[in-house]
């Protein structure tokens, strides 16, 4: 029994030691909140998070770890249909300077746009994405109508893309592993004495 453990021993600290590389990974999130706006000061909000899986789990992949995992850019977009018109998306790529990334405070990004974009007399909107995305995994964001006039804007689909590195399992495995196999030789030698 001695040697088994001197073996698992030399085994888990190994493991635990061994230095773990960060991949390149890419965590996404939809939503489709089907919220309709058509007066000033209307607003629809909503979460996008890429830790857990929604229920929709719709082009999601999540399992981002805060703390573990990090995240250097996010792509977010909304898609919209004015008065029942044809679909138009709105989207900013963020970098992990942006506001949103920031811990310890309440980061926030704002802009000002109109749907459909470029249009003449499209109807104006602002966004407020707040985080800390890489401290939460989470952005919440609003859309409010600016308009003054009587538009119907139907907010379809929100999509929130976040890029940055998976750093995998450092060992925890392959110790609990070697817990289960001491686990078996003790039973074993028990079994047999």
């Amino acid at each position: 029994m001695k040697n088994y453990g001197l073996l698992m021993g030399l085994v888990l600290i190994g493991a635990t030691a061994l230095p773990t590389k960060a991949v390149p990974f890419t965590w996404k999130d939809s939503d489709s909140p089907g919220s309709i706006l058509n007066s000033f000061g209307e607003t629809a909000s909503g979460v996008l998070g890429i830790r857990f899986p929604d229920a929709d789990a719709y082009a999601e992949v999540a399992g981002y770890q805060p703390g573990t995992d990090t995240l250097n850019s996010a792509f977010i977009a909304f898609t919209f249909s004015v008065d029942g018109g044809p679909a138009s998306t709105v989207d900013w790529s963020l970098s992990s300077t942006t506001a949103i990334f920031q811990a310890g405070g309440a980061g926030t990004f704002q802009r000002v746009f109109s749907v459909p974009p470029g249009a003449v007399n499209g109807v104006p909107l602002s966004l407020t994405l707040t985080g800390p995305i890489d401290v939460t995994g989470e952005v919440n964001y609003t859309i409010t109508y600016l308009g003054q006039g009587s538009a119907e804007v139907n907010l379809t689909t929100a999509f929130l893309s976040a890029n940055g590195n998976n750093v995998p399992d450092n060992g925890s495995t392959v110790m609990f592993l070697g817990c289960s196999l001491l686990g078996m030789v003790a039973i074993r030698r028990r079994k047999s004495a």
